[in-house]
């Protein structure tokens, strides 16, 4: 017969075997909250500020829009936004294009295809989203809605050609209307093409039209 020393013996085993599994996993959980919360912690610590367009000098608006948790770590319409205040600071304060100009000039080429690379990004989402706008318009708001654009595209394109004049990026980035259309349909995967064709054909037709009444 099993006596109560016998007893309590034979349970230890099974005891320790709950006390360790308890332990590995209590380990377990505290290296998870660890790790999480190191990696937000490094993510938080490797985001650059957000820059207050009006003030902010050119490096430091380089360096945000390069970062692939800057510019990019926006929600959609708060990029947009900070594209088109940015945008209008640009067109608006002339010294301030030079010396953007020559904070371009003096970026390394590591430098250059970042800078680059989350420009395609932000250009590439305006245009494939222009054309998804079109795609559900009405003939009459096509029309309407292309007349806009092209003279949105217009007002843009000698802004980026002068504020790329003479810093290496005419390879990487477009100048006329015409070459910013090309380049969105070189850039572009086939089934944002398909999205795109469309839109680039509305724009190319009314843009020949303008020219054609401008030679008459």
């Amino acid at each position: 017969m099993m006596t109560q020393l016998d007893s309590q013996t034979a349970g230890q085993p099974a005891t320790n075997l709950v006390k360790r599994h308890r332990t590995s996993a209590v380990v377990g959980t505290t290296i998870g909250v660890l790790l999480v919360a190191s990696i937000v912690t490094y993510l938080w610590a490797a985001t650059p500020a957000r820059p207050n367009v009006q003030t902010a000098g050119p490096a430091e608006m380089v360096t945000f829009v390069s970062h692939e948790r800057g510019l990019a770590g926006l929600p959609q319409i708060e990029q947009e936004q900070f594209i088109k205040s940015w945008q209008g600071r640009l067109a608006a304060d002339a010294g301030y294009r030079d010396a953007m100009r020559e904070s371009l000039k003096s970026l390394s080429e590591e430098e250059r295809k970042s800078f680059v690379t989350a420009m395609i990004r932000v250009m590439k989402r305006a245009f494939i989203d222009d054309a998804k706008r079109y795609a559900t318009l009405s003939q009459q708001e096509r029309f309407k809605f292309v007349r806009e654009r092209l003279t949105e595209y217009a007002s843009q394109a000698p802004l980026l050609k002068d504020l790329t004049r003479d810093t290496g990026f005419k390879r990487d980035l477009p100048g006329g209307q015409d070459e910013v259309r090309q380049w969105l349909m070189e850039n572009t995967t086939a089934e944002e093409r398909a999205i795109g064709e469309p839109y680039v054909e509305a724009l190319k037709h009314i843009s020949e039209q303008d020219r054609k009444q401008k030679k008459d």
